[in-house]
């Protein structure tokens, strides 16, 4: 029998031990945070300053689904577009690939835009969150950017799909705990 993914598999050493019920949040944000949990659905959007504890939460939530034995998949973006570019290596369309990842039922996608992107990075994304707002499948995307300078980095069109009623925005401009 094949061992079972832990957090391990996902994160460095400073998130193991991630839990939900050690948020360090405004008390508002949490709330937005646990309804959202509740219920997930459409987008989660989590933008802020670096050390805010975005990764941190979605840790916590790789936790929780690995304890539930829920199918998901985690990717910061840098690993993203790694294993796109590996399958462009592989001869394969890495529309295609997106296309099939998107079908997981829960996915997370941790720090878009931490990265100066080139117009392939920039499309790869936009093809994601494109797919992913077409489906009320929960997504949770984390980001340094906030939501209006996505729109500079990204363009309008993901600007509008972020933007989006239907999903659920978090933006906090807050202190880096790791200082």
């Amino acid at each position: 029998m094949a061992n079972q993914p832990n957090i391990r598999d996902y994160f460095k050493n400073d998130y193991w031990e991630a839990s939900l019920s050690k948020l360090i949040l405004p008390e508002d944000i949490t709330k937005i945070i646990f309804e959202w949990i509740k219920q997930p659905k459409d987008f989660l959007i989590f933008c802020g300053n670096p050390g805010v504890g975005k990764t941190y939460l979605c840790a916590a939530i790789v936790r929780d689904l690995l304890i539930a034995k829920l199918n998901f998949r985690y990717f910061s973006e840098i690993n993203f577009l790694s294993h796109l570019r590996g399958q462009i290596e592989k001869d394969q369309d890495f529309q295609r690939e997106i296309d099939r990842i998107c079908e997981t039922p829960f996915f997370i996608l941790d720090d878009i835009g931490a990265n100066r992107m080139n117009d392939w990075q920039r499309e790869v994304v936009f093809s994601f969150v494109d797919s992913r707002s077409q489906s009320t499948d929960p997504t949770i995307i984390t980001s340094n950017l906030f939501l209006e300078d996505m729109k500079t980095t990204f363009g309008p069109r993901f600007y509008s799909r972020m933007k989006a009623k239907k999903n659920t925005i978090i933006e906090l401009n807050w202190i880096d705990k790791r200082q």
